[in-house]
């Protein structure tokens, strides 16, 4: 379900031509707007507390055991520098407003090609 919303938005989005009519300083804000309110929601979160008989290992020692686990294990690390290159390519998005603007000189319809192009392209 996650990733047929994605698809749609990063499609479907772009194409309404939104951001060309209401211009991108008006749809930066929206985004702003978007990440307070889910950073206070977040924030309005009671944490989840522990089942019964569970540890109660220090984040640091959390960490320190994953990474005891990862090392015993060759299957996973094999995966891991593939992931982690993956997750880095996705911040390209950030770099579409700038090339919209200087690589293709077409602005917000140009970026709305930019922003669907990977939805797209899956």
């Amino acid at each position: 379900m996650t990733q047929i919303v994605f698809q749609l938005g990063v499609i479907v989005g772009p194409r309404s031509r939104s951001p060309a009519r209401i211009g991108l300083p008006l749809v930066y804000a929206l985004d702003a707007a978007s990440f307070v309110v889910a950073t206070i929601t977040s924030a309005m979160l009671r944490p989840i507390p522990p089942h019964e008989g569970a540890r109660g290992l220090s984040p640091w020692e959390s960490t320190k055991e994953g990474l005891r686990y990862l090392r015993s294990r060759q299957a996973l690390q094999g995966g891991v520098p593939d992931r982690h290159q993956r997750h880095g390519l996705r911040h390209a998005p950030a770099l579409f407003p700038a090339m919209a603007a200087s690589v293709f000189g077409g602005g917000t319809i140009a970026l709305g090609f930019l922003y669907a192009a990977p939805g797209v392209g899956r």
